[in-house]
């Protein structure tokens, strides 16, 4: 018998690897398309004829005002302990302005104790000093004779006024205006028309407290008094506004 063939086994088939799974792929998001900005249509210029342009003068014109060559309010620093030197005097300058520069420069009271006052408690005097003004002005106001009382409150406020003119502040001199002349000068003026009506109707009815001369002379004061305060008021007005420029 012819031998027997016995089948080889084939190789065991080596298995293909199985294909590596990509991840599903992320849906991007639509993009919502932008509508485009409109723009407005731009206004056409005129052709047409237009207003001609006025030209610039060339003949004479204002001259621009010079800059104040005099003292000034200090701004943020306080009064010098010392006088300054006096500035050289103009010929349009009025007493008041003389008296307004030299209590600016620290010329009016020299003594070093007023000095050290004006550079450290300038404000304090003001406010205390018109303070005591008002209270010796009403007691002063008691005085029978209308005469007496009103001399002796002129001269209280005439003091005043020149300690306000010496401490040469801002405020010093608005006290002075507003204080001793705006409401001095209607007290005064009050004053008057009384006197007026006293030597009008007090022989009829026996109003006055001094006699008729005497009545007299105290409205002649007043009225003194009242001019005074009402030119003393206007200068101080423009003092204060020269004074206040940068």
């Amino acid at each position: 018998m012819p031998p027997r063939i016995q089948k080889q086994s084939s190789p065991p088939s080596i298995s293909e690897p199985e294909p590596i799974r990509q991840p599903p792929a992320v849906q991007q998001p639509m993009a919502i398309p932008q509508p485009a900005a409109r723009a407005f249509p731009s206004r056409p210029q005129p052709t047409g004829p237009q207003y001609p342009v006025a030209p610039q003068p060339t003949g004479p014109q204002y001259p621009v005002a010079p800059q104040p060559t005099g003292p000034q309010y200090p701004v943020g620093s306080p009064h010098p302990t010392a006088p300054q030197q006096p500035a050289a005097a103009r010929p349009n300058d009025t007493i008041v302005t003389r008296l307004v520069e030299s209590g600016v420069r620290g010329q009016l009271i020299r003594q070093p104790w007023f000095q050290n006052l004006r550079a450290s408690n300038a404000d304090l005097a003001v406010y205390v000093s018109f303070g005591v003004g008002v209270v010796l002005t009403g007691i002063f106001s008691l005085i029978p004779s209308g005469f007496v009382s009103d001399f002796l409150i002129v001269g209280l406020w005439a003091g005043l006024a020149y300690l306000y003119l010496a401490l040469g502040t801002k405020l010093s001199h608005q006290f002075l205006l507003w204080g001793i002349c705006v409401a001095g000068g209607v007290v005064t003026v009050l004053k008057v028309l009384s006197g007026f009506s006293t030597l009008t109707f007090g022989t009829w009815f026996g109003l006055y407290r001094d006699p008729l001369v005497v009545v007299f002379l105290d409205m002649l004061l007043n009225v003194a008094v009242a001019l005074a305060l009402g030119y003393l008021g206007m200068q101080m007005h423009r003092e204060i506004a020269k004074l206040s420029r940068p």
